[in-house]
């Protein structure tokens, strides 16, 4: 990547200095600490041997304040980016050299690139939370976060279940916590998060149709995968068990359908294995 003389957009918060000394749950709490001097950002990726994540964007950019108000707002992304990277948003406008270097095309683009500034990965346009993470994790083996970290960012997902009401994997991610973090103090929050859902009847009672809707959608895939391989029998067999376990609602009437269609087809001959 360039070096560039620095071009700070006015008004921007200069948070730098506070960035690396900032604990996971301080960064989860708070927001990205976004570099906005490239020159210096190089330099303390290069100081601290942290990757960069560098975010190319517009003040006009609808993509950009829908990426700020979600992506870079979920707890797990500030908590990862603040921790194993060195974050750092310039307005493409404003740095004509550095978005021409880069052959910026669309806004938002974010780049990731190592310590010594080598591009590693380009994502162009709005990205969600967990493909900025899954990308982070692909192109920088090392911004897997240790335990503590991934604890943090598994419990923050489970909370957010929680409060979105899906409580089906609120409880999966709980298990999860619970097994591999015993030692540590998400452990213990993930366990009490899963009493929550499961001392409340309501709760449970959504867990449950939740989790039976689940194992719908898998006899209806398995079913269609049996149908591919010619066993209409066994077809029949899991699209009847869909029902059972789903028996009103979209799946259900899937399952009806394909199943009437199947049985239709019973006096016909069945073509030879191969």
């Amino acid at each position: 990547m360039p070096d560039l003389s620095p071009r700070v957009a006015t008004g921007l918060l200069a948070a730098a200095a506070l960035a690396a000394g900032l604990p996971a749950r301080a960064a989860e709490s708070a927001a990205v600490q976004w570099r906005t001097d490239y020159n210096a950002a190089r330099k303390e990726a290069q100081e601290k041997r942290l990757p960069l994540l560098l975010e190319i964007g517009s003040d006009d950019c609808t993509h950009c304040r829908r990426q700020d108000a979600t992506t870079f707002r979920d707890p797990a992304v500030i908590a990862l980016l603040n921790s194993q990277f060195i974050p750092l948003r310039v307005d493409g406008n404003k740095e004509a050299t550095l978005t021409q270097a880069l052959r910026i095309q669309v806004y938002p683009t974010t780049v990731i690139a190592a310590a010594d500034g080598k591009v590693l990965g380009f994502l162009q346009g709005y990205v969600s939370a967990d493909q900025l993470r899954e990308q982070a994790r692909r192109v920088v083996p090392s911004a897997d976060p240790p335990r503590p970290f991934r604890s943090q960012e598994l419990l923050a997902a489970a909370r957010e279940d929680f409060q979105a009401k899906r409580y089906a994997d609120c409880l999966d991610k709980c298990e999860l916590i619970t097994a591999q973090f015993t030692d540590l103090s998400e452990g213990k929050q993930a366990a009490a998060l899963a009493a929550e859902v499961k001392g409340d009847p309501e709760r449970l009672a959504t867990a449950s149709d939740q989790l039976d809707e689940r194992a719908a959608t898998l006899y209806l895939t398995l079913a269609e995968a049996w149908e591919k391989k010619g066993k209409p029998r066994e077809a029949e067999a899991y699209l009847e068990k869909a029902v059972r376990v789903r028996p009103v609602g979209k799946l259900a009437e899937l399952a009806r359908t394909r199943l009437a269609s199947l049985r239709r087809g019973d006096a016909e001959p069945a073509s030879p294995e191969s």
